[in-house]
C-alpha cells in the first residue's frame, strides 16, 4: 500500500515527464521549421521579394513555441495542486497587463 501523498507524488511525475516529451516535441518541431524559414528568408533577401510560405513558417514556429510555454504553465498549476484545466501562458501587449492578469 502507498504512504499518503505518495499516490500525488507519482502523477506529479508523471504530469511532469509528459509535459517534457511534450515541449521537447514542440522545440524540436519548431528549431526544424526555423531550417526552412532561414531558407526562405534568405531567398526573399536575394529575390527582393517575400517568398510564399515564408509568414505561414513563421507563424508554426511561434505556434509551437507558445504551445510549449502552454504546457509548461499547466505543468505547474497541476505540479502546484491546482485544476490547471483553465490555465494558459498569457500574452499580453504591456509590462502592466501582466501583473493585473
Amino acid at each position: 500500500m502507498a504512504l499518503p501523498g505518495a499516490e500525488a507524488d507519482r502523477e506529479g511525475v508523471d504530469v511532469a515527464n509528459d509535459t517534457r516529451e511534450q515541449v521537447d516535441a514542440l522545440l524540436a518541431d519548431a528549431e526544424e521549421q526555423m531550417a526552412a524559414v532561414r531558407s526562405l528568408y534568405d531567398t526573399s533577401l536575394t529575390e527582393k521579394q517575400v517568398i510564399r510560405g515564408l509568414q505561414v513558417r513563421i507563424k508554426n514556429v511561434l505556434e509551437n513555441q507558445r504551445s510549449a510555454l502552454e504546457y509548461v504553465a499547466h505543468a505547474v498549476v497541476v505540479l502546484a495542486g491546482g485544476n490547471g484545466s483553465r490555465c494558459y501562458f498569457p500574452v499580453l501587449n504591456e509590462p502592466g497587463e501582466f501583473t493585473s492578469a
